[in-house]
């Protein structure tokens, strides 16, 4: 019975190593995944910079061409001569 009972115990032991070992593999794994994502949130963030500044450069003429105002002349009203 001894005998059996040390049996029993080994075979534990061999599956906590393979448990061990499939965990280090998973993490391996997911920084792979996190590094690409960072790539492709950095060429987006490029492409957005570059239309704002165009827009930026059409409001500025808008703005020159409404600081011109052109000054209105008074008319003089002539006086009509009566008729005898």
């Amino acid at each position: 019975m001894a005998k059996a009972s040390k049996k029993k115990k080994k075979k534990k032991k061999k599956k906590k190593k393979k448990k061990k070992k499939k965990k280090k593999k998973k993490k391996k794994k997911k920084k792979k995944k996190k590094k690409k994502k960072k790539k492709k949130k950095k060429k987006k963030k490029k492409k957005k910079k570059k239309k704002k500044k165009k827009k930026k450069k059409k409001k500025k003429k808008k703005k020159k061409k409404k600081k011109k105002k052109k000054k209105k002349k008074k008319k003089k009203k002539k006086k009509k001569k009566k008729r005898i």
